[in-house]
């Protein structure tokens, strides 16, 4: 049986990216508003997660879509000049 390791690792690896964002709304068209800590905001396919009532809710999306809530990160950076 011979196999190429490389082939085999690739065939592990996701083709698309699991992202965190913040869930922002849920729209009538059963889409979610969200956006990127860069700021970006954009449509994607899912209402599973209850959207904040205040704060921000973390979601993980992939390909589009929601799959799954994300737990609340707290990003502190010290910077000493």
């Amino acid at each position: 049986m011979s196999s190429n390791l490389y082939q085999t690792f690739q065939s592990m690896i996701p083709k698309t990216p699991l992202m965190l964002v913040k869930l922002i709304a849920h729209n009538a068209d059963g889409t979610s508003q969200v956006e990127t800590y860069a700021g970006e905001q954009f449509k994607v396919f899912g209402q599973q997660i209850e959207p904040p009532v205040s704060g921000d809710k973390n979601v993980f999306i992939r390909n589009g879509e929601i799959v799954g809530e994300a737990p609340s990160i707290t990003v502190q950076a010290t910077i000493d000049i």
